[in-house]
């Protein structure tokens, strides 16, 4: 819908990699949760959605067409995320690996999310690119683009708006 209005910034879908460990820190980037009997879901975050953006992390891998990605992972890619992991917690280099999958995000190019009226559109108001936090953060967002649509400008999204991608 963006690239109609000609707008230069566009969120794109970005690869995201996990690995099943058989039996998150924000230092090494990390997260991990129970995946049912016996299992560790493990990924390694590059820090979309904050703006802050892990050393040792790369750009994620766009996606160019969201109906057609890599949905397994590579045995390279879950060795890479238990590397991670080993650093700080040694005896995970012990666990097994099971195939994993890869999800999708919505990324910004400033690992931002994009949240506010459109510049030269008026009427158009977007909330996109929250990488995975949207799901926590939706319920305050919502109410903050509620109050700029009926109220106008809320200071609380000014970091975040379109406006600081320049059109061409």
């Amino acid at each position: 819908m963006l690239s109609a209005i000609r707008w230069p910034c566009s969120t794109q879908p970005a690869r995201r990699d996990r690995s099943s460990l058989s039996p998150g820190d924000d230092i090494s980037c990390n997260y991990a949760r129970p995946d049912g009997d016996g299992l560790i879901l493990a990924g390694s975050w590059a820090g979309g959605g904050t703006g802050v953006r892990h050393e040792q992390a790369g750009r994620p891998r766009f996606v160019d067409n969201p109906d057609d990605y890599m949905e397994g992972v590579e045995e390279s890619e879950s060795v890479e995320i238990l590397e991670t992991f080993a650093t700080r917690v040694p005896a995970m280099a012990e666990l097994g690996i099971r195939p994993g999958y890869a999800g999708l995000y919505d990324m910004s190019p400033d690992d931002l999310p994009v949240i506010g009226a459109m510049p030269g559109v008026d009427g158009l108001f977007v909330s996109a690119g929250s990488s995975g936090h949207g799901f926590k953060t939706g319920p305050a967002v919502g109410e903050a683009v509620a109050r700029l649509v009926t109220e106008g400008a809320q200071p609380i999204l000014a970091p975040f708006s379109p406006s600081r991608f320049k059109v061409a």
